[in-house]
């Protein structure tokens, strides 16, 4: 060993989980793909079939979707950019990672390095020993949730060789964060598990179990206002998203969150304050679906009686050329057009996110002729707004059907 050196630094240390890094002594190289994609292709290859001895034809199957002038010399030029850059950006000499023999290549098992997915595994396999108790669970748990710094790989999430193997790290992180969470709770330590669980939701946000045992905590630490908001949050997701409710699990939880918040008897001034709206709020108001559809029916009910004039308006946005909305943008153009029609509407209209490109609005106290003329000037507003974008508008509008006229005539027509 050199003068000056330790051990360690004469390691590679390998970061698959998040981003794609190598780390030698005090030189470090991350996987950014520009000119040396392949390079960098070639190498996440071999590091993931690290225990087999892989032959040039599977290699060049693997890099090279596309017909290429002599994949051989190709393959073997690739190869030769791969150590160089090993050696010229991390000063790597004497070790050699990449290794030819018996007509194969492999990863050179030999050499000294670390690779973050395997002490991953280790520390999940090691947590769920029966014989360990509660502390040491936690300790292993710690380290796997601690090494998951992202998805396996995930500027190439979209090769058939990352994919399953995504797929199968996930699992073991959120396993272990339900394992950990479970423990955290039952040792009162909230905030660690407030931590944790965020983490886990940043990760992937519709794992219901994340956003229940986040609530657990925040009601544990006594933050019964952020579990509520927490609530909320998770319930306007899933409605976005995948168009369903939370389940019952975290629906019940909302019972627990309001008496929690309401404990004793109130009077009727402490309920009237609770309700009262805060703040000067301007234009709309906007709720979920399923309070929309609640306030719909009461005035289904009530228009009968009241012969008020409610309707509804739907406005559906798309991208020219049926090109779909990327997540990000999608989001952002939601968000934008949501607070255009609710500063252009009264205070006493109502909207809501009905799919994950449309928005219902319920119109009450006008007539038809007003209703046509509020919808063209939602619509000329929208299109001005999103003119850059490009987005395309439409609308329609319907009066409401009031529930007893309806049932009314389905009794003297023979309706079912």
């Amino acid at each position: 060993m050199e003068l000056g050196t330790t051990a360690s630094e004469k390691t590679l240390h390998i970061q698959m989980l998040g981003s794609f890094t190598l780390c030698y002594g005090e030189k470090s190289l991350s996987g950014d793909k520009g000119k040396s994609k392949q390079v960098w292709n070639l190498l996440e290859y071999l590091l993931i079939y690290r225990k087999k001895e892989i032959s040039p034809e599977k290699l060049m199957d693997a890099l090279w979707e596309d017909e290429v002038d002599n994949p051989a010399n190709a393959l073997k030029n690739l190869v030769y950019r791969l150590r160089a850059m090993l050696k010229e950006n991390l000063g790597i000499e004497k070790q050699e990672y990449i290794i030819f023999n018996h007509g194969t290549y492999a990863w050179n098992n030999a050499a000294p390095f670390t690779l973050d997915i395997d002490k991953f595994e280790a520390a999940w396999k090691i947590a769920q020993q029966p014989e360990l108790v509660i502390a040491e669970k936690c300790q292993h748990y710690l380290e796997v949730v601690s090494l998951y710094k992202g998805d396996f790989l995930t500027h190439s999430s979209y090769k058939e060789w990352v994919i399953p193997l995504a797929v199968y790290y996930q699992s073991i992180y959120m396993e272990c964060v339900e394992a950990l969470s479970m423990l955290l709770l039952q040792q009162e330590d909230y905030n660690k598990c407030i931590e944790i669980c965020l983490n886990a939701i940043a990760i992937d946000p519709l794992i219901e179990k994340n956003h229940e045992l986040l609530i657990l905590a925040l009601l544990g630490a006594k933050s019964n206002n952020k579990a509520l908001i927490q609530y909320d949050y998770v319930t306007e997701l899933f409605y976005k998203e995948v168009g369903v409710k939370p389940s019952d699990a975290i629906t019940r939880l909302y019972e627990i969150i309001v008496n929690k918040d309401h404990n004793g008897e109130k009077n009727i001034e402490l309920v009237q304050t609770d309700l009262r709206e805060e703040g000067q709020e301007v234009g709309a108001v906007c709720c979920d679906y399923e309070a929309f559809k609640l306030v719909y029916r009461i005035n289904a009910r009530a228009a009968i009686r009241s012969g008020k004039s409610v309707f509804i308006a739907l406005l559906s946005f798309s991208k020219p050329n049926g090109i779909d909305f990327k997540a990000k943008e999608l989001s952002e153009t939601m968000e934008k057009i949501k607070e255009i029609i609710k500063l252009a509407l009264r205070k006493d209209d109502l909207l809501s996110r009905f799919s994950r490109t449309q928005y219902v609005v319920l119109l009450s106290n006008i007539n038809f002729e007003n209703t046509e003329v509020v919808l063209n000037k939602l619509l000329v507003k929208i299109s001005k707004a999103c003119s850059s974008k490009k987005i395309m508008v439409t609308g329609h509008v319907q009066p409401l059907e009031p529930i007893e006229l309806k049932q009314t005539n389905q009794q003297y027509f023979g309706g079912a």
